[in-house]
């Protein structure tokens, strides 16, 4: 079942099934390697709730939540 990234919660493991083209950050996520396919947690979220700490391939970033919109991920078993 797929969800928008900005949905993700604390220890959910997700792979990316979409980003589109008209979010902002595309390029810069790239440059870390986050692409369609790229399997992710989240590792934080803010009180506020508008911060997520995101771990893949090895890095971490935290991002803005505002900043996931139209990003669609999945949720992984295990």
């Amino acid at each position: 079942m797929e969800f928008g990234l900005e949905e993700i919660r604390p220890g959910v493991q997700a792979a990316v099934v979409a980003i589109p083209d008209e979010n902002l950050l595309q390029g810069r996520l790239r440059q870390f390697g986050f692409t369609v396919g790229t399997e992710l947690s989240c590792r934080y979220r803010s009180p506020g709730r508008d911060l997520v700490a995101l771990a893949f391939g090895g890095t971490m970033i935290a991002v803005r939540v505002a900043d996931l919109g139209g990003i669609r991920c999945r949720r992984c078993d295990g």
